[in-house]
């Protein structure tokens, strides 16, 4: 009977980046140059993968010096990204305890906002597709503070 090997079944999986990455930043997949990478993650970003748990920046091409390949200071081309658990995300905008939370800009975390009153089936989807979170911080997040996010990334 043929069977399948697990590859990962839970905890951070390691990404290469395309581009200078701090951790606690959310990561999205790349494009054109940075295809196959992981770069920081945009406002409204439907890929979003999980949050950068360190540091991290695009390996070098060609090493300028040889003491740049042994200096530790360097972050790794690689990230490790979690995208279950919670976190100390940084909000764009007020977030409140209890809200659902999505990508915005510069890899933080703003509302998702409710559905609009009248009924529109593409809204609802488009909301729910963009909900990664949700902020368990009692006292909510203000605008450019971290604050805890349970982040469910499916």
């Amino acid at each position: 009977m043929p069977g399948v090997v697990t590859r990962f079944e839970i905890g951070p999986i390691t990404f290469p980046v395309g581009v200078v990455v701090t951790g606690g930043q959310l990561l999205q997949p790349g494009s054109g140059a940075t295809a196959g990478q992981l770069i920081i993650g945009t406002d409204g970003s439907l890929t979003i993968f999980g949050v950068a748990k360190t540091d991290a920046a695009p390996e070098p091409a060609v090493a300028t010096t040889p003491s740049q390949n042994l200096d530790i200071h360097i972050p790794r081309g690689h990230v490790a990204v979690a995208h279950i658990g919670s976190f100390d995300l940084t909000a764009t905008g007020a977030i409140a305890f209890g809200d659902y939370v999505g990508a915005a800009a510069n890899g933080t975390v703003k509302t998702i906002a409710a559905a609009g009153a009248a009924f529109v089936q593409a809204e609802i989807n488009n909301n729910t597709r963009g909900i990664i979170g949700r902020c368990i911080a009692t006292a909510g997040i203000a605008n450019g503070v971290r604050g805890l996010i349970r982040l469910s990334i499916r």
